[in-house]
């Protein structure tokens, strides 16, 4: 189970193992090193997690940062399990977007690949551009969440993606990456479901 508990601006993220034998709880442990970074304000969902190969277990979530001007922002915040029981420092992955709302996505396959998705506004996007210029990024790591490249937006034309809604993604067994989101095209919104078969 991955959870967050705290005060919603600057909350914390938690995981805890169920036994199968004893059908309880491990005593949860904090998955994130740096305190009160995870945000739950809103509309904004908490982290999400996937198993990767060798059952290394990947993590992301909105984090609520503190930047060099001394304000908190919005980040796309990762980490994974270190293999000794505990989880490696997170690590922010937005770089391009702004305006983070929703809720991230991770999706990993047992080759190593891992592909951690959100929703934002481009950066260069127009004053009150408003939800019909947010787009879905990816960014993807081919060994294991070591590094990820810088992320890229998902699809060439999207149509608008709806700001408070999040969104989900899976790596099949196949090598194929899919991902459910709710577009927001100014006319419509409904559930949009993409597929990859080149790895996102």
């Amino acid at each position: 189970v991955i959870y967050l508990a705290g005060p919603a601006p600057q909350s914390d993220v938690f995981h805890a193992t169920l036994d199968a034998n004893t059908k309880t709880f491990a005593k949860p442990q904090r998955v994130n090193h740096s305190t009160g970074n995870a945000m739950a304000v809103g509309s904004i969902r908490g982290a999400q997690a996937a198993f990767g190969r060798g059952g290394r277990l990947h993590v992301v979530w909105n984090g609520s940062v503190v930047g060099p001007d001394g304000q908190r922002h919005s980040d796309v915040l990762y980490t994974r399990s270190d293999g000794e029981g505990g989880f490696e420092n997170e690590r922010p992955l937005m770089h391009l977007g702004m305006y983070l709302d929703g809720g991230c996505t991770i999706a990993a396959d047992a080759a190593g690949n891992v592909h951690a998705m959100w929703h934002a506004t481009p950066k260069d996007a127009p004053p009150k551009a408003g939800e019909a210029a947010r787009i879905i990024y990816v960014a993807s790591s081919h060994d294991e969440g070591a590094t990820f490249a810088e992320e890229r937006p998902l699809m060439a034309t999207q149509g608008g993606v709806c700001g408070c809604c999040s969104l989900r993604a899976a790596a099949l067994p196949d090598g194929e990456v899919v991902a459910l989101y709710r577009n927001a095209d100014g006319r419509n919104r409904g559930m949009q479901l993409l597929t990859s078969k080149d790895g996102a």
